[in-house]
């Protein structure tokens, strides 16, 4: 099972049960409603009461991550799209994106809900076409153990490796940025205005992005 806590009072945490390992959970583009995967091969969607609105069933092996906004669903790898509405959701059509040829680690929308964005256990990271459902550009195999962590525009995506590197992936170029620096695993990276931020075990670094 998962809790959600509410920061701001002491009432009691949502609880978002499953049959197995809660393997993710997140909360919807305008936090409305919660998406949820397990290793019991499901995804499940809730409202912000903790009452479950819909079970995803389908997949063969855990749902290892997910992303919601207010007008689709889609999780990986990207099975469901349904339609969000006030308190209700419903599945309208199902498809599948397939490209990965192991397990699909990361993935989200990107800001102008045209593209999706994956990693995978197969080193490679991926840029979906939701309007056409086709794969629009793969880079790698290149990155064991890579993994996303912002979607920063419609252009750009931020990630790390396990080599102690971030990367800025410009999407529609398609061009890879790499900084180079640190002596240790990098444990998180963000954006702040122009600049990306990184943080290993004893230091933080600024990178200019825009740099070549």
């Amino acid at each position: 099972m998962a809790r959600i806590f509410n920061i701001y009072n002491n009432n009691k945490p949502l609880t978002l049960k499953h049959n197995n390992l809660v393997t993710f959970t997140r909360f919807s583009t305008e936090d409305r409603f919660i998406l949820s995967g397990s290793s019991d091969n499901t995804a499940s969607v809730w409202d912000m009461k903790g009452t479950l609105l819909q079970k995803l069933q389908g997949h063969t092996n855990d749902v290892t991550d997910g992303a919601l906004d207010e007008r689709a669903i889609r999780y990986s790898p990207v099975r469901w799209m349904g339609q969000l509405g006030p308190g209700s959701f419903k599945i309208v059509r199902m498809f599948q994106l397939l490209g990965h040829t192991g397990s699909v680690t990361y993935l989200d929308i990107d800001p102008s809900r045209k593209y999706l964005v994956s990693a995978g256990a197969d080193h490679t990271l991926r840029l979906w076409d939701l309007e056409n459902n086709r794969e629009a550009h793969m880079i790698g195999p290149w990155c064991p153990e890579c993994s996303i962590r912002d979607v920063i525009n419609n252009e750009e995506v931020l990630g790390i490796t396990n080599s102690n590197q971030a990367f800025l992936y410009k999407k529609f170029i398609p061009k890879v940025i790499y900084f180079v620096g640190h002596n240790s695993p990098i444990k998180w990276a963000g954006v702040l205005n122009d600049h990306i931020v990184t943080t290993a075990e004893n230091e933080t670094r600024f990178w200019y992005k825009m740099a070549n």
